[in-house]
């Protein structure tokens, strides 16, 4: 079948010469009822009645995992922020030098966000709507951040590049 041509009676869709019969048709192939398709079985989990040793020990290592290691050095910073008093912690974050911190980390982040979402945006069109030599790579690339932990990598900098 050419190009730019429907499935439906082989007219263009820039020509629109639709017919009603055209749009019937197209109509009926969209809003096809469930009772048309074929009964697939369907298996529904049971909730389970008790909560088995198994069960209750690996949730409280989950629970022990969370506590230790996402919410113990968030009180330690909390604890460790306030140890000699609020007025102390306040005289801190109200320095001229700590608002021209915070300044400069809020601009950097907005513009970094900014660019991100462009680029990317910019991106995700490209990759999806098009095939071209070094696509796979450009892909690579964009998947790299998630595989490798960027910790690891300026570390890596670090010792190549002072050692």
């Amino acid at each position: 079948m050419a190009e730019g041509h429907n499935t439906l009676s082989g007219k263009t869709m820039a020509s629109c010469e639709w017919t009603d019969r055209d749009l019937r048709d197209a109509t009926a192939i969209v809003t096809k009822s469930h009772d048309d398709l074929p009964s697939v079985p369907v298996r529904h989990r049971t909730p389970a009645e008790t909560w088995s040793l198994s069960r209750l020990v690996l949730t409280g290592f989950v629970v022990a995992f969370l506590g230790a290691f996402l919410v113990l050095p968030l009180i330690v910073v909390f604890v460790e922020a306030f140890r000699q008093g609020v007025n102390v912690y306040l005289a801190a974050i109200t320095d001229r030098d700590a608002l021209a911190a915070i300044k400069l980390t809020l601009g950097v982040a907005g513009a970094a966000i900014t660019i991100n979402t462009a680029f990317g945006l910019a991106a995700a069109w490209c990759l999806g709507k098009f095939r071209f030599p070094g696509r796979q790579f450009i892909i690579a690339l964009i998947d790299l951040p998630i595989s490798v932990s960027p910790v690891v990598v300026g570390l890596m900098l670090v010792l190549v590049t002072f050692w």
